[in-house]
C-alpha cells in the first residue's frame, strides 16, 4: 500500500484521528499501545490476529511480546518516516481484533 498514494498527516490531522482511537499514544511520530493477555498462548495467538491484519492492509507495524502477557505495537510508515491514514487504520483494526479477543473472554 506505501506506493506513494500516501501522504503524511499534519500535526492537526494527526491530532483528531489520534482522539478517535481508544488507548493509543503518541509517542516520537509513532502509535504505540500494549495489550495485556490472560496467557503467553493468548498473547501469541493475538500476535498471529496481527500478522494477518497487517498482511490484509499491506502495512506491517513493530511488535513483540513482552512478560508472557503483553503484547507491545507500534506503527508508523516505515518507508516515509511519519503517520499517515494507513497507520490509523491498521491501530483501528488492532484494536477492535483485541477489543473481540477480551469480549469473547469475558462472555
Amino acid at each position: 500500500m506505501c506506493d506513494g498514494q500516501l501522504s503524511a498527516l499534519t500535526t492537526e490531522e494527526v491530532a483528531v484521528r489520534l482522539g478517535a482511537l481508544c488507548d493509543w499514544d503518541l509517542r516520537n511520530g509513532r502509535l504505540e499501545r500494549t495489550f495485556r493477555c490472560r496467557n503467553f498462548a493468548e498473547s501469541v495467538g493475538f500476535v498471529n490476529q496481527l500478522a494477518q491484519i497487517a498482511e490484509d492492509l499491506n502495512h506491517h507495524p513493530n511488535f513483540w511480546v513482552i512478560d508472557k502477557r503483553r503484547v507491545s505495537v507500534v506503527i508508523w510508515t516505515h518507508k516515509m518516516n511519519c503517520l499517515t491514514k494507513l497507520d490509523f487504520d491498521l491501530a483501528a483494526s488492532i484494536g477492535s481484533a483485541y477489543d473481540e479477543l477480551t469480549a469473547a473472554v469475558s462472555s
